[in-house]
């Protein structure tokens, strides 16, 4: 109970943690693959179509 408590409590700061320090790394390569996918899904649709 009290390590599940505990490796709850220590994911949540991780998370925040990264999410605090690489923010902005993440979000340059969070945009990047989100303009890749989005790119080749419309080129797919293109071709398709």
């Amino acid at each position: 109970m009290y390590l599940t408590t505990y490796i709850q409590c220590l994911r949540i700061t991780m998370f925040i943690f990264f999410t605090f320090t690489l923010n902005v790394r993440l979000r340059s390569v969070f945009m990047c693959f989100l303009s890749f996918v989005f790119e080749s899904s419309v080129d797919e649709l293109f071709v398709n179509n």
